[in-house]
């Protein structure tokens, strides 16, 4: 059984992590019995657009597959589409007619980890267990007219 549906919208790349100490206020006692502040940290994105894309993401798969959590080792084929840019179009009466050398792929920024994380991490608990089952990963970036991101998975037999 392959699930296959669309995320619309400009993709978006996880980023960098950061991580962040919060001070609590709260205090325990440590194993030789002295006061210990309680510090909580928190990892975020360095991309506040992130957290959106995870939510479309998200809200695309359930949308499309209404089945269990899938089980064992997948396989996942992800084609990011972004829009084409400025320059790969004409100027004067053919500002809108793409260029005949407008390239296909994009080589450019972000690169294609930083967009495949946040959408794995968009698919846990809602279409796998953890991303650690995915054992054969494809992904493409791309221009194209319709920017967002197809995602196929399936059974690793």
């Amino acid at each position: 059984m392959t699930v296959r549906f669309f995320v619309p919208g400009e993709p978006q790349s996880g980023g960098s992590k950061r991580a962040f100490a919060i001070h609590t206020g709260n205090f325990k006692r440590g194993n030789k019995g002295q006061l210990q502040e309680v510090v909580a940290t928190v990892v975020s994105d360095s991309n506040p657009k992130a957290k959106g894309w995870k939510s479309r993401v998200a809200d695309a798969c359930r949308d499309t597959y209404h089945g269990p959590l899938l089980p064992g080792p997948l396989r996942v084929r992800m084609t990011f589409t972004f829009s084409h840019i400025k320059g790969h179009y004409g100027t004067g009466k053919n500002k809108n007619t793409l260029k005949a050398g407008a390239p296909f792929w994009k080589t450019t920024k972000p690169d294609h980890i930083k967009l495949a994380r946040p959408t794995e991490d968009a698919l846990t608990k809602v279409l796998w267990v953890d991303d650690s089952q995915l054992v054969d990963v494809r992904i493409l970036k791309c221009y194209g007219v319709t920017p967002g991101v197809e995602i196929e998975v399936e059974p690793a037999e």
